[in-house]
């Protein structure tokens, strides 16, 4: 592994020193001029919590705006993101959609924080948050944060943080209304719209969705609305409030045995079982910025009434009021940020009356000191103090705390190369801390260290962001079965992931954009009897191909390739199982400006027919591996009407 390290960190210094292939550095304005990629420039807020750009942030940030969204025909949030290096996704095994970012395998929905407009969004028990319950029209933004998260976001992040922003208002006036069809009877509509009045700007979608799935028993059927208002008080002060409804009702799958994926891979041994949740969040904010100075505050109620029916009817209803408070001063040579967050969250069982409730509370401090027009120093600290409360049994108190300190430099007017080391945590769940009806009291938080190294520039034409990493993970928490009974502990060896990331853009002769991607990973124990063992979902290999090309200003096409290496199967923590194949998935998107208000589109998923999993899983009792087929070639077209 430390050969490994060595050769990739060679690759990275070797890749600091490239210039173009006259061995000339170029200039930033010649660049645009020639290519007119602007991967540097995009402004992200994850970075340091004030706006900055990609090459003024020390971390391996990847932005996805809602022009990408829009060329890639994406559906929704998992799709937007599977061209991002690291980033391994799938609709998962409830078909709520995973973004798995560096390998952490069956426990990424939980190890990965989930930011919707701040707030962040991960579930107190062993559920992921449904990605799917936020409809991809509504996204302005989505940042990929691949460490070095837990300072600005506390507390679910060892696998990094997905920050997703959505639309505020911000822009023209418009109306949208967009209707689309595809295979396996969907049907999608929407809704949206954009207006001014005096200093109230107003905004809001509306959509619904309709599919029968590819297998049996994989309908879904959702609605949501967004609506929302801000008023600009004056010129330094603004408000702005939220609403947002998403409900959902949908079929479960189930596994199935290797013999029925080859009898029929559509059909299903869980024809009866199915899914409701209805959820309401509303979020009340307040800016003020004047010169240097600028302060938020957010707070978000949300509300979430789930009912399933999968093994055993299950009714809950999950609360969760949370705030958010930031007070940023930016002097030119100082940026420093600084703030406190609250959440209160319970679940509560309608059907025996029984409540969990996990609060904490936050505070954290950064600065960014500018030794030099070139040169940054980046540090900040967070403590966190969480608590479990439980109706029937024992409660639980965790203090964490999370460092970072990064050195980025920019070594030419487009280059930029940064060094850091930091630390993340995540609490247990609810349902880890209480399995089965035995309380687990000396399970301790889930911590990483992470160490990485990063350039991106400018060579010759094309846009580079390249890092190394390396990255300890102690205390892993996690579920294995001892005499036909689960339970829960922490790993008592480390859990170590070394890797490397390379993202490549260039622009070919005004029509064709090439995107490349390319993911290194080595995940696996470091001691004891699983020394070696690598770690169960997570593929060494990750290989990403994206194509635009405009046949005319009017007529676009977009393809893009994804290749997944071969992996164990989750929950094979033994290695003892079969290597799930590798594959490869290729789609297509094509799309035809009418005129400056009416445009049509259309796509096929799969284009190859590929047929691949989106979940493979070793049954430790039965020693063999249960599937979840994913759907075959499927086709869509649609139109866009904006005015």
């Amino acid at each position: 592994m430390i050969k490994r390290a060595g050769v990739l960190a060679l690759i990275l210094a070797c890749t600091v020193y490239a210039n173009d292939v006259n061995g000339n550095e170029i200039g930033e304005d010649q660049f645009f001029e020639n290519s007119g990629v602007v991967g540097l420039e995009e402004t992200t807020i994850s970075g340091d919590g004030f706006e900055n750009t990609i090459r003024n942030t020390p971390k391996n940030i990847t932005i996805i705006t809602a022009k990408d969204i829009k060329e890639s025909g994406a559906k929704n949030i998992v799709e937007a993101v599977q061209l991002v290096p690291g980033v391994k996704v799938s609709n998962g095994l409830s078909g709520t959609g995973v973004i798995d970012i560096r390998g952490q395998g069956a426990k990424s929905g939980i190890n990965t924080a989930i930011i919707v407009d701040g707030v962040k969004m991960n579930h107190i028990n062993m559920s992921s948050f449904n990605l799917n319950s936020i409809p991809i029209e509504i996204v302005e933004k989505i940042e990929i944060i691949p460490s070095g998260a837990s300072v600005i976001y506390g507390d679910n992040t060892v696998g990094g943080a997905v920050n997703i922003i959505t639309k505020n208002g911000s822009g023209k006036d418009s109306l949208t209304l967009q209707t689309e069809a595809g295979s396996y009877n969907e049907l999608n509509s929407n809704f949206g719209f954009n207006t001014t009045a005096g200093k109230f700007k107003f905004f809001g979608n509306a959509g619904r969705k309709n599919t029968e799935g590819y297998r049996d028993n994989a309908f879904s059927k959702s609605d949501d609305v967004m609506v929302g208002t801000k008023y600009q008080i004056n010129q330094a002060n603004s408000l702005s409030l939220k609403y947002d409804y998403n409900k959902i009702y949908s079929g479960a799958t189930g596994s199935l045995t290797k013999d029925e994926v080859e009898e029929e891979r559509t059909q299903t041994n869980t024809p009866n079982d199915w899914r409701k949740s209805e959820t309401n969040r509303v979020t009340l904010g307040y800016n003020y910025k004047k010169n240097n100075l600028e302060v938020i505050n957010n707070t978000t109620y949300y509300e979430r009434d789930s009912i399933t029916s999968l093994r055993r009817r299950s009714e809950n209803i999950t609360t969760n009021i949370s705030n958010d408070f930031k007070v940023k001063y930016n002097t030119g040579k100082n940026r420093f940020i600084a703030g406190f967050d609250l959440a209160d969250v319970e679940i509560k069982n309608k059907l025996d009356s029984s409540w969990i409730k996990k609060q904490s509370v936050g505070g954290f401090i950064s600065d960014t000191y500018s030794f030099t027009e070139k040169l940054d120093l980046i540090g900040g600290i967070r403590q966190q103090h969480t608590k479990f409360d439980y109706s029937l049994y024992d409660n639980k108190t965790y203090n964490n705390t999370a460092y970072d300190i990064a050195l980025n430099y920019k070594y030419s007017d487009t280059g930029s190369t940064f060094i850091s080391y930091g630390t993340d945590f995540r609490t247990p769940r609810t349902t880890e801390l209480l399995t089965r009806g035995v309380f687990n009291y000396d399970l301790k938080p889930q911590t990483g260290e992470n160490f990485e190294i990063g350039v991106k520039d400018y060579i010759g034409e094309t846009f580079i962001s390249a890092a190394v990493f390396h990255k300890i993970i102690k205390d892993e928490i996690y579920t294995y079965t001892a005499n036909g009974d689960h339970k829960v502990k922490n790993y008592d060896e480390d859990n170590k992931k070394i890797g490397f990331e390379l993202l490549a853009e260039r622009k070919f002769i005004k029509k064709l954009t090439l995107t490349g991607s390319y993911s290194y990973l080595q995940s696996e124990i470091d001691g004891g009897a699983d020394k070696g063992n690598k770690t169960p979902g997570v593929p060494e290999n990750k290989f990403s191909l994206g194509a635009k090309y405009d046949f005319t200003e009017k007529l676009r096409s977009n393809l893009m390739l994804n290749y997944i290496g071969e992996s164990y199967a989750y929950g094979d923590a033994e290695n003892k199982s079969d290597r799930v194949d590798a594959y490869t998935t290729l789609d297509l998107n094509i799309s035809y400006k009418i005129n400056d208000s009416f445009d049509i589109y259309g796509g096929i998923k799969n284009l190859t027919d590929e047929e691949y999993y989106e979940y493979v899983k070793y049954d430790i009792k039965r020693k063999k591996l249960k599937y979840y087929p994913a759907p075959e070639r499927q086709y869509y077209i649609g139109f866009r009407y904006t005015m």
